[in-house]
């Protein structure tokens, strides 16, 4: 020790002392007031050679590892030392890709809470198309977590590389199941287009049908797989058309688009630019007025070709439109060069504006649009431009003049099975679900996690029970209880669902959180309301529940069953009965057009018996992809209206054609016959993910109709496909035809009664489905209201096949 240190003892002491304190406070652990970090780190492609440096030691060095899923070449290649979990099992328990992000999002900021700090490993870079990680940073902050992202190769460079592709000076990066909820592409197709995420046939045939509208079947396109995995990258050059049937398809596969000219409005504005330099003096010399005289030709064009209305003045029509286009052009190119507006100023305004066509005047009876608004505005922003009447319960909707005030709320329950609830025992019914995407979802598992405090505060036992995969009657257990824990998804001014009107109807009592305005509904002596999603509020309310609170209450409790009874009644009835009210007055919708919407004064919120006349059945949004929404298409043949109608996620869409019996309103006494067409079979002969998704609606509509009081069925089709071996049962060595393997996964899981489950097992294609349908069931047994069950890549055949099969006029006996 130097000798200065000996002539100061004090300085020394500090020293010793210093390093004493350091030293116990490495002992100790990590103080409470340290931030929890989530490490987001990426995997690149596949091949561990692309993996960087900086997330290879962050790998090799966690203490706690986690990731997507265990199906990456850079995990198996970890040190035996790293611990690794991963959330595989999440994806065999989530109904939907976002209910799974959600779910993994959350369970990664809670390990972090937990434990301080956890990194998280995803494929490809954590900012490329990677749905936790944009979960994970908006909820950080509320969570208190803090996010730091170590950036990894995505799938862009590699597929770039395989392709001999430069990115600049443009490439538009897309995600096939984002882009399969878009009804046309929402990129120019003069910029190339690189989709990740094509993952099987099925993505690939719904991506394909978007992607033909705005490039035609024959545009050459590249199937790129494995790239970035060592020795196995290929790329598969193929017509778009034929994208969905390639053989090697996996969850490693993207699809190059490359750019096609001439069908973009930036190729249009190009022409008429160099259209602008040819000219050169002489474009100088012309004004907006002579050019009118060309558009004013063009548009005498576009009418004269309209009024035909036939197959054949199509393509004069598109003729007319297009030179309609290169006027406005011209115009808009005419009006830069003089810096008076431009062509995004001009775009800027027909975006703000509204698309209503008014002066619409057809001979013949036209369809007009209704749009029925379902789900709140934080599970699906709606866009509600363009429908002729929009039936709504948000109050920001209510301000467009042609909405109307609707609750599409219904019960579950069916009328025979009230009675049997009415006998109570002292107790509080809960059931949790699976979900965590909204409020509510996270309230419930807040409340589930609480259920033995609450056990210990509150005077009645508790009845919890899990959702997911639970039975009917199991569901319905907690309305044996007194009260009942409802929790609504969110809470919106006039939105309440089946979860409030079950209860209403069995006389439970609910300990509701949800509509703030409930009160304008239903009796609020008859319920205990909950102001926030506070859990101690949730403790204080159950430790006031007690048998003798519910007896005070027997009088509110019957009004408020007698209320909720009226949203409980046929679907196409009430629909029709909504609609009707809404054009009083007006002859023909189609006629009048949406501008007549003007006349009619905004509605307000109408209370207690009004709300009886504007109810809806709820349908669930069924995702098939879980990404792509659910469609459904009616054909009721004998309706005051054939409904045409397709849900798009928390909304229905309804094309109203009016027919000429309207003064008629003909009874059809035929059972209502829900329809699932074949979507293949696993290798083990039971029904896919998109399929079963399609039985679980079926089932839906299915008792809904039922508890309306009116006879349905189901009927299950196809044998199965050509284009590959059908699975056999492993017990008989039977094949396994789709039919059968679909109504037995719908009469064992969805308790559909099997004598009301029927099997059309004869077709192998969608035209075969439609013609074995009409011809070996609806004709001969006389059903003639059918609603078809698919999936949205499947609908626009659907559409067309059915559409044109039960079209035809009566059959002869000669083809039975």
């Amino acid at each position: 020790m130097p000798a200065s240190n000996h002539q100061n003892p004090r300085r020394h002491y500090k020293c010793c002392a210093a390093v004493l304190c350091l030293g116990c406070a490495l002992a100790r652990p990590a103080p409470a007031c340290i931030t929890p970090r989530v490490l987001i780190a990426g995997l690149g492609p596949g091949d561990p050679e692309h993996l960087t440096k900086g997330v290879w030691s962050q790998l090799c060095n966690c203490q706690r590892l986690y990731a997507r899923f265990a199906k990456h070449p850079v995990l198996e290649s970890l040190p035996a030392s790293v611990t690794l979990t991963t959330f595989d099992q999440y994806y065999e328990e989530a109904d939907t890709f976002e209910g799974l992000y959600s779910n993994i999002s959350d369970t990664i900021l809670e390990l972090a809470k937990e434990h301080g700090e956890v990194v998280y490993a995803v494929p490809g870079d954590p900012c490329v198309g990677e749905t936790t990680t944009k979960m994970i940073r908006q909820r950080s902050a509320d969570e208190g977590v803090r996010v730091e992202v170590l950036p990894g190769v995505s799938f862009v460079e590699p597929s770039l590389a395989a392709l001999g592709v430069d990115m600049l000076p443009r490439l538009a990066v897309g995600d096939a199941y984002e882009l399969t909820g878009f009804q046309s592409l929402p990129f120019e197709c003069s910029t190339p287009l690189l989709i990740s995420q094509v993952d099987d046939q099925i993505s690939a045939n719904a991506l394909k049908l978007v992607l033909m509208s705005t490039y035609e079947a024959e545009h050459e396109v590249a199937l790129v797989h494995s790239a970035g995995v060592q020795g196995t990258a290929q790329v598969e050059w193929l017509p778009l058309q034929n994208i969905d049937r390639s053989k090697s398809i996996g969850i490693t596969t993207s699809l190059f688009v490359p750019a096609s000219s001439g069908g973009s409005f930036t190729d249009l504005r190009d022409r008429m630019a160099g259209r602008r330099i040819k000219l050169g003096e002489s474009w100088d010399d012309l004004t907006h007025a002579e050019l009118a005289r060309g558009l004013v030709r063009a548009s005498e064009k576009v009418a004269k070709a309209a009024e035909q209305d036939s197959k054949e003045s199509m393509n004069d029509l598109a003729d007319a439109l297009a030179s309609v286009l290169i006027q406005a052009a011209a115009h808009m190119q005419l009006a830069e060069d003089d810096f008076d507006f431009s062509t995004g100023d001009v775009l800027k305004r027909a975006s703000s504006l509204d698309p209503t066509l008014s002066n619409r005047t057809r001979r013949s009876s036209p369809a007009s649009s209704v749009l029925i608004v379902q789900e709140p505005p934080d599970v699906k922003q709606l866009q509600l431009e363009g429908f002729d009447l929009v039936l709504t319960w948000q109050q920001q909707h209510l301000e467009l003049r042609q909405s109307r005030f609707f609750v599409p709320a219904t019960p579950w329950l069916l009328p025979a099975e009230w009675p049997r609830f009415l006998s109570k025992k002292p107790g509080l019914g809960f059931l949790r679900g699976s979900k965590s995407q909204t409020t509510g979802h996270r309230l419930r598992h807040r409340i589930w996690e609480a259920r033995e405090q609450l056990q210990s505060v509150c005077e009645v036992p508790l009845e919890f029970l899990q959702g997911g995969g639970i039975s009917r009657d199991e569901r319905n257990i907690q309305f044996f209880n007194q009260f009942v824990l409802v929790i609504e998804n969110s809470r919106h001014e006039n939105y309440f669902s089946e979860k409030l009107l079950d209860a209403l109807l069995t006389q439970s009592m609910p300990v509701y959180w949800g509509c703030p305005n409930i009160g304008d509904f239903f009796d609020v002596a008859g319920m205990v309301v909950l102001q926030s999603t506070d859990i101690d509020e949730v403790l204080s309310v159950c430790n006031q529940l007690c048998p003798g609170h519910y007896e005070a209450h027997q009088e509110a409790l019957r009004q408020n069953s007698e209320r909720a009874q009226r949203y409980s009644g046929d679907f196409g009835f009430r629909l029709q009965q909504a609609i009707e009210e809404a054009l009083q007055g007006q002859t023909d919708i189609g006629q009048s057009g949406p501008g007549a919407w003007d006349d009619i004064a905004s509605p307000k919120c109408k209370k207690d018996a009004e709300i009886a006349n504007e109810i809806y059945p709820k349908e669930e949004v069924l995702k098939a992809n879980p990404k792509a929404y659910k469609q459904v298409v009616t054909f009721a043949t004998r309706m005051k209206w054939p409904l045409l109608y397709g849900s798009i996620g928390g909304a229905l869409i309804l094309l109203l054609k009016m027919i000429s019996d309207v003064g008629e309103k003909a009874e059809d006494a035929s059972p209502h016959l829900v329809v699932v067409p074949g979507g293949g079979l696993t290798a083990e002969g039971s029904p896919p993910l998109w399929v079963r998704r399609r039985l679980q609606e079926a089932a839906s509509l299915y008792f809904a109709y039922v508890r309306s009081g009116q006879r349905a069925a189901v009927m299950m089709l196809s044998a199965g496909t050509p284009h590959k071996p059908m699975p056999r049962d492993p017990h008989s060595g039977f094949q396994v035809l789709e039919a059968e393997a679909n109504a037995r996964c719908l009469i064992r899981d969805f308790n559909v009664p099997p004598q009301d489950v029927f099997e059309e097992s004869w077709s192998l294609d969608t035209i075969g489905n439609a013609y074995m349908l009409r011809t070996t069931h609806t004709d001969i047994a006389g059903w003639r209201r059918l609603t078809i069950i698919s999936n949205q890549f499947h609908m626009p055949r659907i559409r067309a096949i059915f559409d044109k099969v039960f079209g035809l006029g009566p059959l002869s006996s000669r083809h039975y």
